[in-house]
C-alpha cells in the first residue's frame, strides 16, 4: 500500500514538473512569441526549435535511458566511474555544432541568433542528461525544481525577446537557468571524467536507443520538416496552431512514461498478454475522449490562445488534433515495449512507422495540401498503434518479467 502511494506521488510529481513547462511553453511562449512574429518567421522559428528538441531528446534523454536501462543489472557504483560525462560532454559538443550547421546552411538568420541557437542546443543536451540522478533516486520533487528554473526562465526570456527580437532567448534562459540548479543539485556532476571498460558497452547500448530516438524523436517534429519545404513556413504556423489541442496533452503523457520506465528499470514486473490488453486499452480511453472533444472544445480554446489564425486553421483542428493524439496513445505502453523487446527490433519498427509516416504525409500534403497532410499522420498514427499492439499481444502471450 505504501509503495502504491509513493509510485501514485512520483507521477503525479512527474506529470506536474513536466507540466509546468509545457504549459509556459504551449500557453505563454509560443502564443507570444506567434504575436511577434510573422507567419513565415514564426514557422521557420518552430522548424528550428524541433532540430534542438531533437538534438537535446536523441542525445541527453538517450543518454539517460541507457543509465537507467543499464542500472537495471549493474551495480550502479560500477556505472558511476566517469564514462557518462565524458559521453554527455562529447554529445553535447558534437550535437550542438550540427544542429549550428544545420541552422546556418538552411535558414536566414543573424550572427547572434545563431550563437545563441549554438549555446541552447549544447546547455539543453547536457542538462537532459543531468536529470538522470533525479530518476536513479527516484526523486521527482528535484525534477520539479528543475523544471521550475526551466520555466522561468522561459518566461523572463519572452520580455527580452520581445525586445530585442532574438526568439532563441526564452530557450537559452530556460536551459541555463536549469542547467545551474542541476549542477549542484545532480549527483552525476561528481562523479569523475574517464574512460573505463565499460565505455566500449556503454557507447554500444547507446548507438543502438540513440538510432531509435532520433528517429521517434524526428518523428514528432517531422510535420514541420515536411511542411516547411513542400508548403512553406507559413503553412508550418498554420498546422502548429490546428493541432493545439492535440498538443496540449503531450505534457501528461511524457511523464507517465518517464516514471513507468524509472519504475520498470529497478523492480521485476510480471506482465502477461491479458494485462498487456487492459493497459493497451486503458491508454487509448482518454485519447479516445481527446479526440471527440476536440470537435467542440479544441476551436474555443484555439481561439483564446490564437485568434488571429483561428478563421484560418479552424476547419483542420479536429483532424490534426486527431492524428497528435492517436501518436501519444502508443507512446504510453512505449516503456513497456522497450524494455521487454531488443532494441534492435524496436528501431526497426520506427523506420517502418517512419517510412509510412513519410508517404502518407508527402503524398497527402502534395496533393491535398494541409488537410492532405493532416489525414496522412492521422493514417501513420493508427499503423503504429496496430504495430505496436501486434508486438506487445507476441512479447507478452506467455506471461513475462520486465
Amino acid at each position: 500500500m505504501k509503495n502504491n502511494k509513493k509510485i501514485l506521488t512520483d507521477v503525479l510529481l512527474n506529470i506536474f514538473a513536466t507540466l509546468v513547462c509545457s504549459i509556459v511553453l504551449n500557453f505563454y511562449v509560443f502564443p507570444k512569441l506567434a504575436n511577434i512574429y510573422n507567419e513565415v518567421d514564426n514557422g521557420n522559428m518552430l522548424t528550428i526549435y524541433g532540430i534542438i528538441s531533437i538534438g537535446i531528446s536523441a542525445l541527453g534523454n538517450t543518454l539517460t535511458s541507457v543509465r537507467l536501462l543499464m542500472n537495471k543489472n549493474n551495480d550502479e557504483k560500477m556505472l558511476a566511474n566517469g564514462d557518462f560525462n565524458i559521453i554527455i560532454l562529447i554529445l553535447s559538443s558534437i550535437g550542438s555544432l550540427f544542429i549550428f550547421i544545420i541552422t546556418y546552411l538552411a535558414f536566414d538568420n543573424t550572427p547572434i541568433t545563431i550563437i545563441f541557437i549554438l549555446l541552447t542546443s549544447f546547455i539543453g543536451i547536457y542538462r537532459a542528461y543531468l536529470i538522470v540522478s533525479y530518476r536513479i533516486e527516484l526523486n521527482f520533487v528535484k525534477q520539479l525544481i528543475s523544471n521550475g528554473f526551466l520555466a522561468i526562465g522561459y518566461i523572463l526570456g519572452v520580455f527580452f525577446a520581445r525586445d530585442i527580437k532574438y526568439w532563441p532567448v526564452p530557450f537559452l534562459m530556460g536551459e541555463s537557468l536549469s542547467l545551474l540548479f542541476s549542477l549542484f543539485a545532480s549527483k552525476v556532476t561528481r562523479e569523475p571524467f574517464r574512460i573505463s571498460k565499460n565505455f566500449k558497452k556503454v557507447t554500444k547500448v547507446f548507438v543502438l536507443l540513440c538510432l531509435t530516438n532520433l528517429i521517434g524523436a524526428s518523428i514528432s517534429y517531422l510535420d514541420r520538416f515536411l511542411i516547411n519545404p513542400l508548403l512553406g513556413a507559413e503553412n508550418v504556423s498554420k498546422f502548429f496552431v490546428s493541432s493545439f489541442w492535440g498538443r496540449c496533452l503531450g505534457p501528461f503523457i511524457a511523464p507517465l512514461s518517464a516514471v513507468a520506465l524509472s519504475y520498470l528499470s529497478k523492480a521485476n514486473i510480471k506482465i502477461n498478454k491479458k494485462v498487456f490488453i487492459i493497459l493497451f486499452v486503458v491508454g487509448y480511453i482518454p485519447i479516445l475522449f481527446m479526440i471527440a472533444a476536440s470537435l467542440f472544445i479544441g476551436p474555443f480554446f484555439t481561439k483564446i490562445f490564437y485568434g488571429s489564425y483561428y478563421e484560418s486553421v479552424k476547419k483542420y483542428i479536429f483532424i490534426a488534433s486527431s492524428g497528435i493524439l492517436l501518436g501519444y496513445a502508443t507512446d504510453l505502453v512505449t516503456p513497456l515495449i522497450i524494455t521487454s523487446v531488443d532494441v534492435k527490433k524496436i528501431l526497426i519498427v520506427q523506420i517502418i512507422y517512419l517510412l509510412l509516416y513519410l508517404i502518407f504525409a508527402f503524398v497527402g500534403a502534395f496533393y491535398y495540401h494541409i488537410i492532405g497532410f493532416c489525414f496522412g499522420l492521422l493514417f501513420a498514427n493508427i499503423c503504429k498503434g496496430i504495430i505496436y499492439f501486434m508486438i506487445g499481444y507476441k512479447v507478452f502471450n506467455k506471461s513475462a518479467i520486465i
